[in-house]
């Protein structure tokens, strides 16, 4: 896959999410990785975050970005994004939902960045 840091998985999860391609939004995490609701639940493991972004994809929302920090360490990152959902849900309702994210990836063995927690919600 090849991305060259995090912003880059950040942004090919924007991608996969606008394409509702749900395998390319998984290949961005790591097979041990977490993600945490707005209310601090845990999800854990590929097959429960899939679920997840599953619910996700049944939104017929835009998603967009903004005013992204990192900061980096050692294969570590931390990446704060403010971001939004706008739309409507599967029965019609609109949506609009936002957050900022506090977000940690780390480089793999094979060199490639992935997400090792996703919390959307993080940053308050």
């Amino acid at each position: 896959m090849g991305h060259a840091g995090p912003l880059d998985v950040a942004r090919a999860w924007g991608d996969a999410y606008a394409a509702r391609d749900l395998d390319a939004m998984m290949r961005l995490f790591d097979p041990d990785a977490v993600w945490v609701s707005a209310e601090g639940d845990v999800v854990a493991g590929s097959d429960a975050i899939r679920a997840v972004f599953r619910d996700f994809l049944r939104l017929d929302a835009a998603y967009e970005t903004d005013d992204e920090h990192l900061a980096q360490a050692d294969g570590v990152a931390l990446l704060s994004t403010r971001w939004r959902m706008q739309g409507t849900d599967a029965d019609g309702a609109p949506v609009d939902i936002t957050g900022r994210t506090a977000d940690v990836l780390r480089r793999n063995a094979e060199g490639e960045w992935r997400y090792a927690i996703d919390s959307p919600f993080g940053g308050g």
